[in-house]
């Protein structure tokens, strides 16, 4: 199976909801279809499955085809924002950048970076001050033994999960944030740089 996210960040976007495509047979993708139905097959109210509520509303799937056949100009515009921060800050001491692969054609989903600690520490910290400042950034994801769900899976040991968990920080991404908009966020952002 496949999965995609329309969550209100992503390059096509209903607001919320998502997408499972899948060439499993009929029988998978009806179970697929129950499960996101409260569990229902055919019969109203008729739980085969413990399910959820996970259906995508017209007025939804209205706005995402609506984005679809706009793709080629949202992808062009995030490749610019992209490219315009990588200019910026690809030779900043104190900061790496993702890496993509010779062979992968990108569609960015946000402009994340790594922060070495010397160069930037307290990241929550610049966080709060961007935000100050009209800018707001986000943490990156939390690694899985900072998190109380997995704690008995004993995760301590993901050191690059728990180095990226506590120094990755991502800069507002859309597809209609214009250069000097980003030039600003450049600017504010490496004011906080320790020399």
């Amino acid at each position: 199976i496949g999965t995609y996210s329309f969550q209100a960040t992503k390059t096509i976007t209903t607001g919320e909801g998502g997408m499972i495509v899948t060439k499993k047979g009929k029988e998978f993708s009806n179970k697929i279809r129950s499960i996101k139905s409260h569990g229902v097959l055919k019969e109203r109210y008729f739980h085969v499955y413990p399910g959820h509520n996970f259906r995508l509303t017209n007025i939804q799937a209205a706005i995402g085809c609506a984005q679809l056949e706009k793709f080629s100009k949202i992808k062009k515009e995030r490749n610019r924002v992209y490219s315009h921060y990588k200019r910026l800050f690809q030779n900043i001491e104190g900061i790496k950048l993702q890496k993509f692969n010779r062979n992968v054609s990108p569609v960015v989903w946000t402009f994340a970076i790594i922060l070495d600690g010397k160069t930037f520490p307290m990241r929550d910290k610049i966080i709060k001050i961007l935000y100050k400042k009209g800018i707001e950034t986000r943490n990156g994801f939390y690694s899985p033994c900072r998190l109380p769900l997995y704690k008995k899976y004993k995760t301590e040991h993901l050191k690059n999960s728990n180095n990226l968990s506590r120094n990755v920080i991502c800069m507002p991404f859309f597809a209609s944030l214009k250069n000097k908009q980003i030039e600003y966020i450049y600017k504010e952002f490496i004011k906080l740089k320790i020399n």
